[in-house]
């Protein structure tokens, strides 16, 4: 694990980059199990992965709704509090363009 001076974290095997201002914050196991889902996606070709995040939306929403569901289920199991439109807003904010805010929402809220 590297906590790094970086805004958001990411996952490209071996490695997983954690912001280095969450670090020891109660969200930072929360924030894991989001890198931790890319990280076992990522299977034995992480380039080829990486490719495809990068290239194609509508994998790269699959791949962040996964992450995403983990880290707010992993945040109910410790028992803080879950704010579906600070997510949603991210997801449709902060990625490329690859969903809006209305479907972000509508998924993330099955979580």
């Amino acid at each position: 694990m590297l906590n790094l001076n970086i805004k958001r974290g990411f996952s490209f095997k071996p490695f997983i980059g954690v912001p280095d201002n969450i670090v020891g914050t109660a969200a930072y196991d929360a924030y894991v199990a989001h890198e931790m889902t890319h990280y076992e996606r990522q299977g034995y070709f992480p380039a080829i992965w990486a490719a495809k995040y990068f290239t194609d939306k509508k994998f790269r929403y699959q791949e962040e709704l996964m992450a995403f569901k983990a880290q707010i289920a992993k945040m109910r199991e410790m028992g803080i509090r879950v704010n579906i439109h600070h997510f949603a807003m991210a997801m449709s904010t902060e990625y490329w363009g690859m969903v809006d805010y209305g479907t972000a929402y509508k998924d993330l809220m099955s979580a």
